[in-house]
């Protein structure tokens, strides 16, 4: 269990499961803070590993050159979107 710790006026905690390591901060107490990573570890628990690195650590950069790679071929437009996404 990750322990909350003090942060500036606010409460913050770091989980780290299925080798995803995630922050959340601003919360009033250190209950709420501790609550926040057990609802964040028990949704990550269910849901499985995300696809890449997950949107917390996804650079917009990353994920339109995944959409380029996936999605682009086989779209009607896909030369005009490449071009807009490459601009």
């Amino acid at each position: 269990m990750a322990k909350p710790y003090k942060e500036g006026r606010g409460w913050a905690v770091r989980v780290r499961t299925k080798g995803q390591d995630i922050y959340l901060k601003g919360f009033k107490s250190e209950a709420a803070a501790s609550k926040a990573a057990e609802k964040q570890r028990a949704s990550i628990n269910e849901s499985g590993k995300p696809v890449r690195m997950g949107p917390q650590r996804t650079h917009f950069a990353l994920a339109l050159q995944a959409y380029a790679l996936e999605c682009l071929p086989s779209l009607k437009g896909a030369r005009q979107d490449a071009q807009r996404m490459n601009r």
